[in-house]
């Protein structure tokens, strides 16, 4: 039985944080937990390793989990400007596994960070005894990759929107207007547009890491062959990644779950955890 003292002395641990020098970048990661299970956590959009301290700290006595500071987000850096390619990310994730001696691990991904879970599952599948999918992103296109290739629109063009967003902010009023995007997503992508830096950041995710995307007939293969179970976690106010774009791809899998959860896209990784210890 764990005491309220206990509890209280988790949520104050903090996480060892270590580097590594990889073939796609340096990656800055963190540890907590002393349980025999390990988890791997990719985090989403604008996010740090550090989103998960709480998480961890919650499934410390179960598990050990690792979280990195994506590229381009926190202490994570890349010394060569070109898109993330499979390939790529695998090297790195491996190197990671060979670094802490990892050889069977849970992988979880929030978001964007569904991208790296997937393709780190993909890397080397024997390896991966679970798979916790968080309104991930890769399986369905996102928000900004559905505006980004929007018929009629470049590269250089979706770069010009975003160094100008006032012109944005009018062309997503009006597919708004279309109903090709929902309120919801419309208010999303304000609020990542605020600022310089996150326009800038919006820019080097979408270009740098667009190749990390599988279609849903290899994945499912992957993972059926395998037979990792594939629990997902979704928010019932989820407007910008809903349940709905995850139908067709559970009923292909032989082994999985879902939790729909009472919360929205921001709150999933706090809320997820009394259904992630079930």
């Amino acid at each position: 039985m764990i005491t309220s003292n206990e509890k209280t002395q988790r949520l104050k641990e903090q996480p060892q944080y270590a580097f590594i020098d990889t073939p796609a970048g340096i990656l800055r990661y963190g540890k907590m937990g002393k349980g025999d299970n390990v988890l791997i956590a990719f985090h989403g959009f604008g996010q740090e390793a550090n989103v998960f301290n709480g998480f961890a700290a919650a499934v410390a006595e179960e598990y050990t989990v690792f979280s990195f500071d994506l590229f381009y987000h926190g202490m994570s850096s890349r010394t060569v400007e070109s898109p993330l390619t499979k390939e790529l990310w695998t090297s790195s994730f491996l190197q990671f596994c060979r670094q802490e001696a990892l050889s069977k691990y849970e992988l979880l991904g929030f978001s964007f960070g569904g991208r790296f879970a997937l393709t780190s599952m993909m890397a080397k599948p024997l390896d991966c005894t679970k798979l916790h999918l968080m309104a991930p992103d890769g399986i369905k296109s996102s928000f900004w990759y559905e505006l980004a290739t929007f018929p009629g629109i470049s590269e250089k063009m979706f770069k010009k929107f975003l160094d100008r967003p006032s012109g944005l902010f009018r062309f997503i009023n009006y597919i708004e207007k279309l109903k090709l995007i929902s309120e919801g997503a419309l208010k999303f992508a304000k609020s990542q547009l605020e600022t310089k830096e996150q326009r800038d950041l919006i820019y080097l995710t979408w270009t740098m890491f667009r190749p990390l995307k599988y279609n849903q007939t290899e994945l499912s293969g992957m993972i059926n062959k395998y037979e990792i179970p594939t629990s997902f976690y979704l928010g019932k106010y989820d407007k910008i990644i809903s349940e709905d774009k995850f139908v067709s791809f559970s009923k292909s899998l032989n082994y999985h779950q879902k939790f729909l959860i009472n919360c929205g896209h921001e709150q999933l990784i706090s809320k997820s955890i009394p259904f992630f210890l079930k």
